[in-house]
């Protein structure tokens, strides 16, 4: 079957279980990330006419039917259902692996909370997708939402009314990755706000710059700013833009992309004190190796060398190094004064 007949949420695969909000769909992963090598594959072999690789084809066909990713879509979203009654007739489907897990809630909402810690993708695609670790699911039942930690943005707070699909993430190579190897993953729970719902999460992050909505034409940042009627105001500049929360998709503290800069300029630091340990400790082997063994001449080629404080003549000074304990060469007494005078 095919769960909406076109869009980036458009899959299909096979009916799994369906509950009083949600269904879950069984997609091939190797259809489901490669599907236009697919079909080029597939006209290429029509075209060629060549038996044996059709015979591979199919065989990889075969193989890859066995590995599966589960996708649960939230159906006060879905819009259509189509049932492909030719393929059902033949009776293809080969069962699914034994490593496959299945979560299964009595709600939307309760299946989202048997995933914890797992590393999901909230969304087929759009610019509301989103891939992260999912921390918590809060709220009430009619306003929950769930707390997803994200590489660009750090902490997002999505709404789940807005959620269209939730599925294991997957990486380029189709397979469903583990959280424990993941970059995202830490040692210590990161802290976030714990609302009644998401309407209460709004009055925690007033008087904060947060971003609304991932991408699209409703993402906006600015200052958050709460009303007496219950509204919400975003200041940006010289606009004022009045929100309801429950129109709201996603929130997160900080501007787009924020989380992600940060890191980088962190890891840029730590980078840059590694390199000048690293060249203070060259210039110090490069002294000791002078003081014993060159003559003046390489006194005075080493000392420019290390007159220059750029960490990109780190390899420079590596080289001098080596060359300098290659040659052994004896320095008397007053020639070692007059070497150390130079240094």
């Amino acid at each position: 079957m095919t769960v909406y007949r076109g869009g980036p949420e458009s899959k299909t695969g096979y009916l799994v279980d369906v509950q009083s909000d949600y269904l879950i769909l069984a997609v091939e992963s190797n259809n489901n990330n490669n599907g236009e090598n697919n079909n080029q594959n597939n006209q290429n072999n029509q075209n060629n006419q060549n038996n044996q690789n059709n015979q591979n084809n199919q065989n990889n066909q075969n193989n890859n039917q066995q590995e599966y990713t589960l996708v649960y879509y939230h159906l006060a979203h879905v819009k259509s259902i189509t049932e492909d009654t030719m393929s059902n007739s033949a009776q293809t489907f080969t069962g699914f692996n034994e490593e496959l897990e299945l979560y299964r809630g009595k709600t939307f909402a309760g299946t989202l909370s048997l995933m914890k810690t797992k590393y999901v993708q909230v969304n087929q695609g759009g610019p509301e997708k989103k891939a992260g670790q999912l921390l918590d699911v809060l709220g009430s039942f009619e306003s929950a939402y769930i707390v997803l930690l994200t590489e660009d943005d750090g902490i997002i707070y999505i709404n789940t009314d807005h959620v269209k699909s939730v599925s294991e993430y997957q990486n380029n190579n189709g397979n469903q990755t583990n959280q424990s190897a993941n970059e995202l993953f830490v040692s210590q729970e990161p802290e976030y706000m714990k609302s009644k719902s998401f309407n209460d999460l709004f009055a925690h992050l007033s008087h904060k710059w947060v971003s609304i909505n991932n991408g699209g034409p409703e993402a906006v940042e600015g200052v958050l700013v709460q009303s007496l009627n219950g509204t919400f105001t975003l200041v940006q500049n010289n606009q004022v833009l009045r929100l309801q929360p429950r129109h709201v998709k996603t929130i997160c503290v900080g501007a787009k992309g924020a989380f992600k800069q940060n890191d980088n300029n962190q890891n840029d630091e730590k980078k840059k004190k590694m390199e000048r340990l690293k060249l203070q400790s060259l210039q110090k082997n490069v002294q000791e190796a002078a003081q014993t063994i060159a003559p003046e001449d390489a006194v005075q080629e080493v000392a420019q060398i290390i007159a220059l404080e750029d960490a990109v003549r780190v390899h420079a000074l590596q080289h001098q190094v080596r060359k300098l304990l290659k040659r052994k060469i004896t320095v008397g007494k007053h020639d070692e004064m007059e070497h150390k005078r130079c240094l």
